[in-house]
């Protein structure tokens, strides 16, 4: 998961789960390791040296995983409230008045997942097929 996305994906993730943080060279796991222990995870480890390290001091070639490139959850959730932002503008300009509910529950939501702190029309999407094995959400 990029450092960039880690605090706003913090929680969709266990934090019973014992982690081991690493990046290229080991200079970010360990402000990943601290976002983790502000987040509540409290067996996180860092590899302090790296896939760089690993790469020299390796006998066998090490492989990464091919990492599929998709859009983020944050991503994929704004694209939908954008998306039904536009449907309730058209539908109420070409179709009914009626269709100011839908960017008026849009932002009532938005408000109200501010003060609670949680997104469930986030986590529906990231329980969509797609994203099941997205670990860079």
């Amino acid at each position: 998961m990029p450092l960039s996305t880690l605090e706003s994906n913090l929680s969709d993730l266990n934090p019973t789960t014992s982690l081991v943080v690493f990046c290229q060279s080991g200079s970010r796991a360990q402000q990943a390791a601290n976002l983790f222990t502000k987040g509540g995870f409290n067996q996180v480890h860092v590899f302090p040296e790296g896939m760089d390290y690993l790469s020299l001091h390796s006998k066998t070639r090490l492989e990464y995983p091919r990492i599929q490139h998709l859009w983020s959850i944050d991503r994929q959730f704004r694209f939908a409230l954008g998306i039904l932002i536009a449907v309730g503008l058209f539908g109420k300009v070409f179709v009914s008045e009626w269709f100011l509910i839908i960017p008026t529950i849009i932002c009532a939501g938005l408000i109200f997942t501010s003060l609670i702190n949680r997104c469930y029309f986030r986590s529906f999407i990231a329980l969509l097929p797609w994203n099941q094995n997205n670990i860079a959400t």
